[in-house]
């Protein structure tokens, strides 16, 4: 479907919606609410259990019923192959580049080159890497993103001399050097 799942309290929420995907096409969105799934309520289930309900082979319909604010409704929604892309952006702020990676998928980097060169071209100046909701992968790429992001940032390697803040929610502050302006 590519859909996440929250629960809070005993309300069953839509966490996040992948783009492209079945649930996408349906016009289901974060934060919906799940009431019941092909008919039989929510209420009480573990995600493991609701994850079983939704999922189905390829082709075939899961019926939700969603409440949005205050509007519900029954959407059906066509089951089938989700494709997480590991590497999303786009140009935000007029000069920014916002790039998201998902998973350390094997084509990942050059998935990130690939974007960053035509942000580049489209204008980008500053790169913001979205991390988060980021569950790991092939270490040998995230290895290659991080050198390349590096090669990228130093400040050997621009002809300015401005820096991009690092946040985190680490306690420390970071160690060495700081990023030139436009690296990742």
């Amino acid at each position: 479907m590519g859909v996440t799942i929250k629960i809070f309290g005993s309300v069953v929420f839509i966490g996040e919606v992948l783009r492209g995907s079945p649930a996408d096409r349906a016009g289901i969105k974060a934060g919906d609410r799940v009431l019941a799934i092909d008919g039989r309520p929510t209420r009480g289930l573990d995600i493991p259990e609701m994850v079983r309900r939704m999922r189905g082979p390829s082709g075939t319909t899961v019926r939700l019923l969603v409440q949005r604010e205050t509007r519900e409704w029954t959407q059906a929604v066509v089951r089938g192959l989700v494709n997480i892309e590991a590497v999303t952006g786009e140009l935000v702020a007029g000069s920014a580049a916002y790039v998201r990676i998902t998973a350390f998928k094997r084509n990942a980097a050059a998935q990130l080159d690939a974007l960053l060169a035509a942000l580049v071209a489209r204008g980008a100046q500053g790169v913001v890497l979205d991390l988060r909701h980021c569950p790991g992968g092939l270490l040998e790429v995230a290895v290659a993103i991080a050198a390349a992001s590096s090669r990228r940032a130093s400040p050997s390697s621009r002809s300015d001399d401005a820096t991009v803040e690092r946040k985190s929610r680490s306690p420390r502050p970071p160690r060495g050097r700081q990023a030139a302006r436009g690296g990742c």
